[in-house]
């Protein structure tokens, strides 16, 4: 990695730099790590002194405003720890100013705040993480290890995760997928990586930010557990799997991602997110 790398950067260094601008632009960079399925950047992050804006990219605005909604939401979280591991307190408001649609947020480093050890857990996760499409190791995974992701993790009133441990649970996965029973259905098994629903109570942008920030927690704790998420596109393809897959979440919810936990298979040639930015800076 570059020596100049913002990956490199000490607490003390962040602190003491004394253009605030550049302070905001080390905290983009690891904003800029946060997974989405989306062709282009889902996101914009704009600096204005100690200010950091976010707005949703015209880029893949009509191609997949679901999977774009959620991106900013993870990049959002991300954009937060990054924040807080360097000392200070987010202050972030989203939807400011109802006549600019596009942006989504605006976050403010507010005052000097001690790091907390789960947030250096979480930001040591960022440049650890593997990336969303690494292939998952087969073997069975301990629902009680997936379980455990949700005490990291600050789910809001309006978001859910549902973990699929139970194997009749998987088979309804796989019905509502492909309108048969077989558990191998989209790489759902009986005893395989674990199926995880994250949902929402509609399908405005806020719930879908909101379920974006659920989903960076989600993929942060698991791997400081030495688990790897495989996102999965199967369900969102027509109005009848979509509905089907609504309704496994049940009423008035709606299912805005679904992925596999699991082992990650690093022998299939997969890297973290830190050997990725190495090729970068």
């Amino acid at each position: 990695m570059h020596p100049t790398s913002p990956f490199n950067l000490r607490l003390e260094e962040y602190r003491t730099h004394p253009d605030p601008e550049k302070r905001g632009r080390i905290l983009i960079q690891y904003a800029s790590l946060a997974p989405h399925m989306c062709e282009g950047s889902p996101w914009v992050l704009e600096i204005e002194s100690s200010r950091v804006f976010l707005r949703a990219s015209a880029e893949c605005a009509t191609v997949n405003p679901r999977a774009q909604y959620v991106a900013c939401g993870s990049a959002l979280h991300y954009l937060e720890v990054g924040m807080r591991r360097f000392g200070r307190k987010p202050i972030t408001r989203t939807f400011p100013d109802l006549r600019s649609p596009d942006l989504l947020a605006v976050v403010d480093a507010g005052p000097v705040l001690a790091p907390e050890p789960a947030t250096l857990r979480a930001f040591e996760a960022i440049l650890n993480r593997h990336p969303v499409g690494i292939r998952l190791d087969p073997r069975p995974v301990r629902g009680a290890l997936v379980r455990s992701l949700l005490e990291d993790i600050d789910i809001h009133p309006g978001a859910r995760i549902d973990i699929l441990t139970d194997a009749a649970e998987r088979i309804r996965l796989a019905q509502a997928l492909a309108d048969r029973g077989s558990p191998d259905v989209a790489g759902v098994t009986a005893d395989g990586p674990v199926p995880v629903l994250l949902a929402s109570r509609n399908d405005s942008k806020a719930s879908r930010l909101e379920a974006g920030r659920v989903l960076a927690e989600l993929l942060l704790a698991a791997a400081g557990r030495g688990l790897a998420a495989r996102f999965r596109t199967e369900g969102f393809t027509s109005p009848e799997s979509r509905a089907r897959l609504h309704a496994l979440a049940g009423p008035d919810m709606r299912v805005q991602a679904w992925l596999q936990v699991g082992y990650p298979l690093l022998s299939g040639g997969g890297v973290s997110v830190n050997d990725v930015a190495r090729n970068i800076f």
